[in-house]
């Protein structure tokens, strides 16, 4: 497969109601999604970096995601 296009795609969805974890309320998810196409056929990936959970932000999975597709 030889790689002809990456599109990269920062959503917000609000929640109906706010997702509570023990560091807080998370009123929205900021899922990064990715689409990778030869020309033919396309896949699709996604990451929901969940804040709270981990040490990595959305602001770096977008950072590093767009410097991966380059």
């Amino acid at each position: 497969m030889v790689i002809r296009q990456i599109n990269i795609s920062r959503l917000k969805t609000e929640l109906s109601e706010a997702y509570n974890v023990s560091s807080g309320s998370v009123p929205y998810f900021e899922p990064i999604l990715i689409e990778v196409s030869d020309g033919q056929h396309s896949g699709w990936g996604e990451a929901t970096i969940f804040y709270g959970y981990t040490l990595e932000t959305v602001h770096g999975g977008w950072v590093v995601s767009n410097w991966a597709a380059k």
